[in-house]
C-alpha cells in the first residue's frame, strides 16, 4: 500500500508539471520577463556604399551616384524589405522645363551624424541654372524620414519622387486628406496625381493583402511638413500614366510624387513612411486621415496605441494576478516534493522491515524444521527405547516365573 500511494503521488506531480508554465519547469525561478530592445543608429562605410541603420530603417547612399540607391524597411520585417526595385533610386527629384522631363544630376553628398540618435544625409545637384539640395533626417527613434528640396526657380514644376515596388503589395488603393478651407477632406481613388490646391495634409497608398482583401500590409505615404510648401499635386504614379517617363525601367513599380511649382524658389518639405502597418508610425507621421478613410479598422489600433499607457497598466495587473498564481502553484509543489521525499522514506522504512520480517520468518521456519525433526528422533528413540525396556522387564518378569514353577 505504501509503494502504491508513493507512485500515485508521483504521477499526480508528473501531471502538475506537465501543466504548468513554461517557466515553472525551473522550480522556484523568478519569472523571466523579456526586455523591450534599444532603439539604434549606427553607420558603416564601404568602398562604394554608406549605410544607414536605424530602428526602422536603411538607407543606403552610392557614393559614385551621390544618390540614395535604396531604402530598406526594418521594423517588424524579417528579412528587411527594400522599397524601391533594384533599378531605380529609392529618392529622386524630376524637373520639367521647356516642355521637356529631367532628372536632377547628383554631383555631392555628405551624411552627418548630428547626434547620438539622428543623423542626415544630404545630396547636392544642378538644374539648368542653379544648384539643388535633397537633405534627409531620421533616426533612431522616428519611424519617418524628413525629407527636405531646396530648389532654384527657373524650372516650370518639381517633382518629388519615391519609386515604390509595386509588387511588395498584392494591391494598391490611394487616400488622401486635404484643407478646403478650414474643412479637412478625406478622399480615396485608384493611384493618380490628385490636386490638392496647396492644402495638403497627407496622403498615403495603402497596400493590400491581395486582390480581394482589405488587410493592410504596407504604408508608402507623406505628410506635408508644417513651415514648408505644400505640393499642389500629391499621390502616386504608374509608369504608363507618365506622358514622358524620365527611367528606362517602364513597369513594376509606382512613383510616390510631390509635385512643386518652380515659379520661384523653392522650400518644401515632408515626412515620409515606408513600412509595414503599424499605426505607432502611422500616427507619429501624421497619416492617420487618409488610412481611416481607406480602412476605418484603423481607428481602433489608433486607440490602442493612444491608451497604451492604460493598456500597460491593465497589462501589468494581469501580469501579477499571473505572478502570485505561479507563487502559488510553486509554494505547492514545494510542499508535495516535501510530502513525496517524507512518502519515500516512509517506503524506505517499511521495505528494510519488510526484510527483517523475511528473515525472522525464515530463520523461525528453519528452526521448526530443525526442532520438528529433533521432536521425531526423540519421540522414536524414546519409542525404540520403551519397547526394548518394556521387552526386557517382560523378559525377566517371565524368567522369574518359570523359575518359581520350578521351584
Amino acid at each position: 500500500m505504501k509503494k502504491g500511494a508513493a507512485l500515485l503521488t508521483i504521477l499526480v506531480l508528473a501531471g502538475l508539471v506537465a501543466n504548468a508554465p513554461v517557466s515553472m519547469a525551473q522550480g522556484s525561478n523568478p519569472v523571466q520577463v523579456e526586455t523591450i530592445p534599444n532603439p539604434y543608429l549606427y553607420i558603416n562605410e564601404t568602398n562604394q556604399t554608406i549605410i544607414i541603420n536605424t530602428t526602422y530603417y536603411e538607407i543606403i547612399v552610392g557614393k559614385t551616384s551621390h544618390t540614395v540607391t535604396a531604402i530598406y524597411s526594418l521594423k517588424d520585417t524579417n528579412p528587411p524589405l527594400e522599397v524601391n526595385p533594384a533599378s531605380l533610386p529609392a529618392l529622386d527629384v524630376i524637373y520639367v522645363q521647356n516642355g521637356e522631363v529631367y532628372r536632377v544630376n547628383w554631383t555631392n553628398h555628405q551624411v552627418i551624424q548630428r547626434s547620438q540618435d539622428l543623423v542626415e544625409v544630404d545630396l547636392t545637384g544642378q538644374v539648368s541654372n542653379g544648384t539643388l539640395t535633397l537633405r534627409l533626417i531620421t533616426g533612431s527613434l522616428k519611424p519617418y524620414i524628413d525629407v527636405v528640396l531646396t530648389a532654384p526657380q527657373g524650372p516650370t514644376m518639381y517633382y518629388l519622387a519615391v519609386p515604390v515596388s509595386e509588387n511588395i503589395s498584392g494591391r494598391w488603393v490611394q487616400a488622401v486628406s486635404y484643407y478646403s478651407g478650414e474643412t479637412l477632406l478625406s478622399q480615396v481613388m485608384n493611384v493618380s496625381l490628385t490636386s490638392t490646391g496647396l492644402g495638403l495634409d497627407s496622403i498615403a497608398l495603402l497596400g493590400l493583402t491581395g486582390p480581394n482583401e482589405t488587410t493592410l500590409s504596407f504604408i508608402a505615404g507623406y505628410s506635408n511638413l508644417p513651415g514648408y510648401q505644400s505640393p499642389a499635386e500629391a499621390g502616386g504614379l504608374y509608369p504608363s500614366q507618365l506622358e514622358k517617363n524620365p527611367y528606362n525601367s517602364t513597369e513594376g513599380y509606382i512613383l510616390l510624387t510631390a509635385a512643386y511649382p518652380g515659379g520661384a524658389p523653392l522650400l518644401a518639405g515632408v515626412r515620409l513612411v515606408l513600412a509595414k502597418y503599424d499605426p505607432f508610425s502611422i500616427l507619429a507621421s501624421g497619416l492617420e486621415e487618409p488610412v481611416k478613410a481607406a480602412y476605418p479598422g484603423a481607428a481602433d489600433d489608433f486607440r490602442a496605441v493612444i491608451y497604451s499607457k492604460d493598456l500597460l497598466s491593465q497589462l501589468n495587473r494581469t501580469i501579477n494576478v499571473i505572478r502570485e498564481r505561479l507563487t502559488n502553484l510553486t509554494e505547492e509543489n514545494e510542499n508535495l516534493t516535501k510530502k513525496l521525499s517524507e512518502y519515500q522514506g516512509c517506503e524506505s522504512y517499511w521495505k528494510n522491515e519488510v526484510k527483517v520480517r523475511d528473515y525472522q520468518i525464515d530463520r523461525l521456519n528453519s528452526r521448526l524444521q530443525r526442532e520438528g525433526a529433533l521432536a521425531v528422533a526423540v519421540f522414536l528413540v524414546g519409542v525404540i527405547l520403551g519397547v526394548a525396556g518394556g521387552y526386557y522387564v517382560v523378559g525377566v518378569q517371565r524368567k522369574r516365573i518359570v523359575s518359581k514353577r520350578r521351584r
